[in-house]
């Protein structure tokens, strides 16, 4: 028998081991991809890349606004639901950290109750930009 009669005979095993070769290679570009810092980054809240700087601009000059409202007025539901969805906003457009922001949703939405409907709207989107603050939030 010669080498080619053999490799003839081997062909099954010669395609199984090329298939488990290409799919492992597979496999390590997928684990590459970091698909998992992806998704956390995109549920915490990062900003995104093309965030016009008119719509940057917005969040920052709501997020002062909201800041000197609720230095005034911190117990107000008003203040604090403008607070709640400034920091949201201000994360969300890049304007401003995320651990900055989830200081002031902290401060912003005190025991969690939501006496009007616009702070509990505020609550909700806070829980949505910032998880850490979901079961504080819950209703």
């Amino acid at each position: 028998m010669s080498f080619r009669d053999n490799l003839l005979k081997a062909r099954g095993q010669i395609a199984f081991i090329s298939a488990l070769a290409v799919s492992t290679a597979v496999i390590i570009h997928l684990e590459n991809l970091d698909t998992e810092g992806r998704i956390q980054a995109r549920l915490t809240g990062a900003a995104p890349a093309a965030v016009p700087e008119t719509v940057r601009s917005r969040a920052e000059d709501a997020l002062r606004r909201a800041r000197e409202a609720h230095a005034a007025a911190p117990g107000a539901d008003e203040t604090r639901a403008a607070l709640l969805v400034a920091a949201s906003a201000a994360v969300q457009a890049g304007a401003l950290p995320q651990a900055d922001g989830l200081a002031l949703a902290h401060a912003a939405a005190g025991d969690g109750r939501a006496a009007t409907p616009a702070l509990a709207a505020a609550m909700a989107q806070a829980a949505m930009t910032f998880p850490a603050l979901r079961e504080r939030l819950a209703p």
